[in-house]
């Protein structure tokens, strides 16, 4: 047996699979087998990209960062998870590395897969450090509607609709 620290995919009893959908299965159980992406399904071995995003609030802002030199296209931080590299570490590395700020707690908040990319949102409930630039962008604190006018404000929107109803958004 292992244990699992992600899972993709629905692998609920009634027989069928739906990839979109959130899994039954349930981080640190242990599970029988491996699955390690949805693209096995359509033949195609490709290994699935990672991206993990961190959603970091302070009052009624959130933390954004420009994409490369375009000030007007505001993104939250993150990126790839690298090879070996967990997902939630490499929120933790991708909002360091993004905007000086350390990520101290967080957890999952918000998934999808888009354009072949599993995408992860963590909230961050605790963080030290101050705002710097890095070569990625400049990182502010902005009103979350301005991430919805993004080259990702579809994802942006849906992930901070889902998250409305839980009081996680900006209580």
């Amino acid at each position: 047996q292992t244990s699992i620290d992600e899972v993709v995919g629905d692998y609920s009893m009634s027989g069928t699979r739906r990839i979109e959908a959130p899994g039954n299965l349930r981080v640190g159980f242990p599970t029988k087998g491996v699955r390690t992406n949805h693209l096995e399904d359509e033949g195609n071995f490709a290994p699935l990209v990672k991206i993990a995003l961190t959603y970091v609030k302070n009052g009624n802002k959130v933390l954004a960062v420009t994409r490369g030199n375009n000030g007007s296209d505001l993104n939250m931080p993150g990126g790839h998870v690298e090879l070996g590299e967990n997902v939630k570490d490499a929120a933790i590395r991708e909002l360091w590395e993004e905007t000086g700020i350390r990520a101290h707690d967080l957890f999952p908040v918000f998934s999808r897969i888009q354009g072949g990319k599993l995408i992860t949102a963590f909230k961050v409930t605790k963080y030290s450090g101050k705002l710097k630039p890095s070569s990625e962008g400049i990182p502010s604190w902005e009103e979350p509607e301005m991430l919805l006018s993004s080259t990702y404000g579809n994802f942006f929107s849906d992930m901070l609709d889902s998250l409305a109803g839980d009081g996680l958004l900006l209580k």
